[in-house]
């Protein structure tokens, strides 16, 4: 019930850091038998007007982080497949653990009893993305305004219930159990949770949906997204 497409979204490749290529093309190599299907924000954002055109307007005023959890919804819901983000390095191919029988398959934190929205599968038409983008547009255009960014915690609270992992949880549990959700998406190199053999992919986290009072250097990103790969390596040797 799964197509076999993977996505993964982005303002556009040129703008990829060396550790996002990485990952990008490790899910390619990785992964010969599904169609890579890199998304720009203007092509995922296409998609988003078809699916709420009477909210599309407003939905252009939305923060950077709310626009990506629509985006990934959208391209699933008219294509079908599997997003991941591209902070994610994948470890094993997805034929040795993502059902295609299927029609969607979750991801569960390692550390909690919640689902994952940066990496998840659906079928084309799945009610379940078209119900997150529609709560999630609800919740932004109706809710709460947002915190000052400078207050980071708070910010990041209000992201994650208005648009972010809780709304999509909520949405979640209408359709899923979490008993039935995938293990191993949400592993860090620093403290992993689970048996190394269980890992699908390391989380090695970005963050670029945070607002930042002061951005990176070049050389400073440069230097971490290195570090983030040689974690990788330490932890498979790869």
């Amino acid at each position: 019930m799964l197509t076999k497409n993977i996505f993964q979204i982005h303002e556009s490749y040129r703008k990829l850091g060396a550790y996002e290529r990485v990952c990008l093309e490790r899910w390619k190599l990785m992964n010969p038998e599904w169609t890579y299907r890199f998304t720009t924000n203007d092509e995922a954002d296409a998609v988003v007007k078809e699916l709420i055109p009477d909210d599309y307007s407003r939905y252009e005023q939305f923060h950077f982080g709310a626009k990506n959890n629509i985006r990934r919804c959208a391209m699933l819901h008219k294509h079908g497949g599997l997003y991941a983000d591209l902070d994610l390095y994948p470890v094993h191919p997805l034929r040795g653990y993502l059902p295609t029988d299927r029609q969607r398959v979750l991801f569960k934190y390692d550390h909690r009893d919640m689902w994952l929205n940066g990496i998840f599968a659906s079928s084309e038409g799945d009610p379940m993305t078209l119900g997150i983008i529609k709560e999630a547009t609800h919740r932004l255009i109706n809710g709460p305004a947002a915190p000052p960014q400078s207050n980071t915690d708070d910010w990041m609270r209000w992201h994650f219930d208005m648009c972010g992992v809780h709304c999509f949880n909520e949405v979640y549990q209408i359709y899923e159990k979490i008993e039935d959700a995938v293990i191993g998406g949400d592993s860090h190199p620093v403290h992993n949770e689970i048996p190394v053999d269980q890992i699908k992919c390391l989380h090695l986290g970005t963050g670029c949906w945070i607002p930042r009072a002061e951005q990176p250097t070049l050389e400073q990103q440069t230097l971490r997204e290195f570090y983030m790969l040689d974690a990788a390596k330490e932890v498979f040797g790869i």
